[in-house]
């Protein structure tokens, strides 16, 4: 009963965003005030992950570059304190049908932007994905009907759509409707491409306040920032299935015993959490470590709690090499000149390691990949 309750949501959810989806191909052309323009930004912001929130704050210096007003954050979740003061306004419409109303009783925008992040990628069968992809582009689609633009800006897609073919067709749809489009790695750009959509392929949009913050970053040498995804217990971070359990003790065994042998060599070792589901991840590598008889002193557990974005993509900029599971500490750890091992199967960080292949050994983004800034603001006329 349950998975079918799941999977009449998802083709409401489909229906309302074609519908949506219609409307803004209805819609007539309109220019933007020649003043400051007001800009709605939608995303994954404050629900835990600093990396999705670094993408929020990118976006909105562009804006502000580009002589853009009053920019106010859709957020998902309610850690909001930095992002608030960051940016100025973030409003928390949550998760849920629900959050779709509460994005259409906001303020009206001139621009609305879907921000960042792999908004419309995740496993391609997971009903609890189709959900997420559908509920954003809902809420772009009802705030986007006010707005004189909408666009969807450096995000990923799950490159083969998605295994209900209505969700597929939904989000083709969307993507055709939009004023502007921008994805992140190939893979997404050929999807946007085949559903019709004016696409352009693009840097992450972290990548320009990462490369600041790289500037002001002091490196130490002989330290190793570990970063990690619980993917086994995704999305419920609970235990799901003891095969899934004995998968993931292995992983961590294994992951365990390099570490060890990295501090017997003199490394030293932080791990580092980035999402509010990394703690206990890192705690069970932490206790891997210490039966494999690692010293204890060589390691540190970075906290999780009362920490903003900026303090922790600042210490893992500080390490001089770092194994991750994750996209935007992966492309942080790059950015500063670190020696990085970015492991997991995830299609952006299948792409993250293509991108040290393209160079010969050392990382960077292949010449085919455009500024994001240049291309958000091409997008907007300015």
């Amino acid at each position: 009963m349950r998975n079918f309750l799941q999977r009449a949501r998802v083709r409401l959810l489909a229906g309302r965003v074609r519908w949506l989806a219609a409307r803004l191909r209805c819609r007539s052309p309109r220019e933007l005030p020649a003043g400051g323009f007001r800009t709605l930004v939608i995303g994954a912001y404050g629900n835990g992950n600093y990396g999705d929130d670094l993408i929020g704050l990118a976006i909105a210096e562009t804006i502000w570059a580009a002589g853009g007003g009053r920019v106010a954050l859709a957020t998902r979740g309610d850690q909001i304190d930095w992002l608030e003061d960051a940016v100025g306004s973030a409003t928390v419409t949550g998760g849920g049908l629900s959050s779709i109303r509460r994005v259409a009783r906001l303020p009206g925008a001139d621009v609305v932007i879907l921000g960042g992040g792999g908004l419309l990628e995740g496993k391609p069968d997971s009903v609890h994905v189709h959900r997420l992809v559908l509920e954003y582009l809902a809420k772009l689609g009802t705030a986007g009907l006010r707005a004189s633009r909408v666009i969807i800006h450096g995000i990923g897609i799950s490159r083969v759509g998605y295994s209900d073919p209505v969700v597929t067709r939904a989000v083709r749809e969307m993507l055709a409707a939009v004023d502007s489009v921008s994805v992140r790695d190939p893979a997404s750009f050929a999807f946007a491409k085949a559903a019709g959509s004016r696409v352009a392929l693009v840097r992450d949009p972290a990548t320009t306040v990462l490369g600041r913050w790289a500037t002001e970053t002091r490196r130490q040498p002989d330290t190793l920032g570990v970063v990690l995804i619980d993917r086994d217990r995704w999305p419920t971070f609970t235990p799901v299935s003891p095969e899934a359990e004995g998968q993931r003790d292995a992983r961590l065994r294994k992951l365990a015993a390099r570490l060890v042998r990295e501090a017997e060599a003199g490394a030293r070792i932080r791990l580092i959490p980035f999402h509010f589901s990394d703690p206990p991840v890192l705690a069970d590598l932490a206790a891997r470590f210490a039966e494999a008889s690692g010293p204890a002193s060589a390691l540190q557990i970075v906290p999780y709690e009362g920490r903003t974005a900026p303090e922790q993509f600042r210490e893992l900029m500080s390490c001089a090499s770092v194994v991750t599971g994750r996209f935007h500490p992966g492309l942080a750890a790059f950015i500063a000149g670190a020696e990085v091992e970015v492991i997991g199967e995830l299609q952006k960080l299948i792409e993250l390691r293509g991108y040290v292949a393209s160079g010969g050994g050392r990382w960077l983004f292949p010449p085919e990949f455009g500024d994001p800034d240049a291309v958000l603001r091409a997008s907007l006329g300015r």
